[in-house]
């Protein structure tokens, strides 16, 4: 972040004052001129820098001071992310919200568990057809139409990420698998059932 410091501004409100006879030597002593000068310019510098911060806080991928804003925005914490205690899990948490698109393709679970760390295969239960079935598959009925299986590892480590995580704040390891069974339960078709299988 680069701002303009005190000095610059000083020198720039110096350039802006009137030409002429009257204004000449004004601001080389230390009269009351230079000093109202030199206080705008510590003030202009001030909120230049101010404006700095802030420009970087826009980006959520980054936000801190501005983090419960983007939340607010974005209808967090909800029932998923109630559980996301860490600060890199609160800015991942809006970066999903702000990009997620849908979906209900196999591929849209397994990619959605792995953006907040978790593994995961998806085990589908087709219905067995006399005739078309081969004789070596499990015989499901109607019932099983609607029907997937989560696997994933019985403990899922999410780690301390140096330049994502703020010391002090957030745990060096944390584990257990509640955010993804909230995540693939909130976003599964309604009229399907997740089994969860861990390993």
């Amino acid at each position: 972040m680069n701002c303009i410091d005190s000095e610059g501004y000083a020198e720039t409100l110096r350039q802006l004052l009137p030409k002429g006879f009257a204004w000449a030597g004004k601001t080389e002593n230390d009269g009351n001129l230079r000093k109202l000068i030199e206080g705008l310019a510590i003030e202009a510098s001030k909120v230049d820098c101010r404006a700095k911060e802030l420009q970087e806080e826009i980006d959520p991928a980054i936000t801190l001071e501005l983090l419960k804003d983007w939340e607010r925005v974005m209808g967090l914490p909800d029932n998923c992310t109630e559980l996301a205690t860490s600060i890199a899990e609160r800015r991942k948490a809006i970066l999903f919200k702000l990009n997620l698109i849908g979906g209900q393709t196999v591929e849209f679970y397994i990619d959605i568990a792995l953006y907040f760390g978790y593994i995961i295969t998806i085990t589908e239960f087709n219905l067995f057809r006399v005739g078309s079935s081969p004789i070596t598959d499990p015989i499901y009925d109607e019932g099983w139409a609607h029907v997937f299986q989560v696997n994933s590892a019985l403990d899922t480590f999410v780690y301390f990420l140096t330049g994502a995580s703020e010391v002090g704040i957030d745990p060096l390891r944390k584990w257990g698998n509640e955010t993804l069974e909230c995540l693939i339960n909130e976003l599964k078709p309604a009229h399907t059932q997740v089994i969860f299988s861990y390993t």
